[in-house]
């Protein structure tokens, strides 16, 4: 299996990593506005350190969403705006960019120790880098070494690691999905994954006002002139007058990609002059990363973000985004 091999090949740079960690307090973050794989990788990352010798927590600038908060366990997890991080190394997880992090990646002079991703955009920024673009997951990579490592997965690792590859490959539906993906799922079921319990908590339990805010993203939906490019958005007031959180609308793009015509669905998050972005495209027609990368973003080609504070008042994002993508869709 090609994808199985790019990993495996990265089995000596993780022991070697982990060596270099002991006796060290580390802390294992992933990107801001936490989804299902960053946090999947955490979790089981961390345990993983731990058992090996390593003293790890989890450390996270944003909040969990509540549906994967449940699969933290007894796991160490911690937040930045409570939690002292001096004389801690850092390790990342799916996160391209150390600013991904959030602040404290911003810092000068900021060195990172490991870092594990699969996004196409990440450069390798740490003193160790197992980067896997083809990967559908950072919890399939993780899971693939330490499955051919022959490393504990105890269960509540088991069912962090199903959480990421869950939710990365779209619930196996995304064209990333591979054969290994399949092969590593089975085998963290055999470690005590409760398969039942990841999808009642991430598809079966959301609150009245999240329809709402639903609802609202769904009526802003347009489509450009030739209909190949569909986008959502979302005003800070429509979190307020809703009760509702960002963290509460991953998977909203999704409606937006699964338009009959659209090759390119984004969703924008509006407040004055600042704009968060998801761009998704279809089966990799348009290498999204591309253009978020205009706008100071990355990801992967299918599935990319961006952020920008005081755009242009002169301009409109939305415009100037359609565009972008228009020129790479001809």
């Amino acid at each position: 299996m090609k994808i199985k091999s790019q990993i495996v090949a990265f089995k000596e740079t993780f022991l070697q990593a982990v060596e270099t960690l002991k006796g060290k307090k580390v802390a294992v973050m992933g990107h801001q506005r936490p989804d299902g794989d960053s946090f999947g990788s955490q979790i089981a990352l961390v345990r993983c350190l731990r058992e090996l010798g390593v003293d790890a927590v989890g450390l996270s600038e944003d909040p969990l969403p509540g549906r994967i908060s449940c699969f933290t366990g007894d796991t160490p997890y911690y937040f930045t705006k409570d939690f002292d991080h001096s004389g801690y190394g850092i390790v990342t997880v799916d996160s391209a960019e150390i600013t991904r992090i959030g602040e404290l990646g911003k810092t000068d002079g900021f060195e990172v120790l490991l870092n594990i991703d699969h996004h196409i955009s990440n450069q390798g920024y740490a003193k160790f880098n197992i980067v896997v673009p083809d990967a559908a997951a950072t919890c399939e990579v993780l899971a693939t070494l330490f499955l051919e490592l022959d490393l504990l997965v105890d269960p509540t690792m088991a069912e962090a690691l199903y959480l990421g590859v869950n939710t990365d490959t779209g619930r196996f539906k995304y064209s990333s999905t591979s054969e290994n993906v399949f092969r590593i799922c089975a085998d963290l079921c055999k470690c005590g994954a409760n398969i039942a319990h990841v999808s009642r908590a991430l598809y079966g339990q959301f609150t009245f006002n999240r329809f709402q805010l639903l609802t609202r993203f769904l009526q802003s939906i347009q489509l450009n002139k030739a209909g190949n490019v569909g986008v959502g958005v979302l005003t800070f007031k429509d979190y307020e007058e809703t009760e509702t959180v960002r963290n509460q609308t991953e998977g909203f793009v999704e409606y937006v990609r699964s338009i009959k015509g659209v090759a390119v669905a984004v969703f924008i998050e509006k407040n004055e002059n600042s704009y968060k972005s998801s761009l998704r495209s279809l089966d990799g027609g348009v290498r999204v990363d591309l253009v978020a990368a205009q706008f100071g973003g990355g990801g992967h080609k299918t599935a990319a973000g961006l952020s920008i504070d005081n755009y242009d008042a002169g301009r409109d994002f939305k415009v100037d985004l359609i565009a972008a993508i228009e020129k790479k869709l001809n």
